[in-house]
């Protein structure tokens, strides 16, 4: 008898290497004929199907122009909503300022509170606004305290007999020098029972006649840069003309050195404060065949020209 193997779909007969050939001759014709009937069956499916690229126009296709026509006139009576229209939306009282609010379960129209803007997700401003004028309010009575610990007893009519006084704990400090002497950058100290404060390296009594003093000069040390030489100067060679003043805009003095070449003639380097009369004026005279160097400081503000010179360097 022969061995019956099938296949794993649709169930066919499949040789079998036990079974004889004239037994398996009989399967694969069985097989062959079900295998003929499948295909049949699939080409008649297929046969009934659209094909995959469509060329039909709109009017070939039954009621598809009229569906379209329907969707269209309905797409055209639709209305543009307002806002208010929305179910959890109330823009009734909206006016110039407002924003949405989501209050009470709805969004509202509304202007913006402190109390309604959270701050760090645990609280809103209206709170840490309210820290905020507690911590000003200690500090404003820190500084009462500081002030009265610094005996401020005199008003504006006092300050003239107290101007010489410095004790701290008697009620005569001048406590408005002191504050000067804090508004003008200086660091201060108590020590000895008397106000102070620091110039350069020294520890001087606070009081209007040492503080005048100071300030005076520290504005003239801060003039100070104008009157010499600074970093970011250096030496140059401008192309310049014989017989035209040139005016020192720097804000330093410069250095001018310049050559006359030739022979037989006399180079001069003339200064001058108002760039018109020469208050003073380098000559020399320049044999045949020779050069010769003329050099002058000029100050700020000041003027120089020069006559018979074919070269000039500044250290400007």
């Amino acid at each position: 008898m022969a061995t019956d193997t099938r296949s794993t779909h649709k169930d066919l007969p499949v040789p079998d290497p036990a079974n004889d050939v004239n037994e398996d001759i009989a399967r694969i014709g069985e097989a062959i004929e079900a295998i003929g009937t499948l295909i049949h069956v699939v080409e008649q499916n297929v046969a009934g199907k659209a094909a995959s690229g469509h060329e039909h126009v709109i009017g070939d296709i039954q009621g598809l122009q009229a569906a379209l026509d329907a969707l269209n006139t309905a797409v055209s009576g639709l209305s543009t909503p307002a806002l208010n229209d929305l179910g959890d939306v109330d823009v009734s009282s909206a006016s110039n300022g407002m924003v949405l609010l989501y209050l009470a379960g709805v969004w509202q129209a509304a202007k913006i509170a402190a109390g309604n803007v959270t701050y760090g997700g645990t609280g809103n401003v209206e709170g840490q606004l309210d820290a905020i004028g507690v911590s000003l309010s200690s500090l404003s009575g820190s500084i009462v305290s500081l002030t009265n610990t610094l005996g401020q007893k005199a008003n504006s009519a006092d300050l003239g007999s107290l101007a010489t006084k410095n004790q701290v704990g008697t009620g005569d400090l001048i406590v408005s020098e002191v504050m000067a002497a804090l508004g003008l950058g200086y660091e201060t100290r108590i020590s000895g029972g008397k106000a102070q404060f620091k110039d350069g390296s020294d520890w001087k009594d606070i009081d209007g006649e040492a503080l005048a003093k100071a300030n005076a000069n520290e504005a003239a040390i801060a003039a100070l840069p104008g009157q010499y030489f600074a970093d970011g100067q250096g030496y140059s060679s401008p192309s310049l003309a014989n017989g035209v003043w040139y005016e020192n805009t720097t804000g330093k003095p410069i250095f001018v050195s310049v050559r006359a070449l030739g022979g037989d003639l006399t180079a001069d380097l003339q200064i001058s404060s108002d760039g018109s009369t020469a208050h003073t004026s380098f000559a020399n005279t320049v044999i045949s065949g020779s050069n010769s160097w003329i050099s002058a400081l000029v100050g700020p503000g000041e003027y120089y020209r020069t006559t018979n010179v074919n070269l000039w360097r500044e250290y400007s």
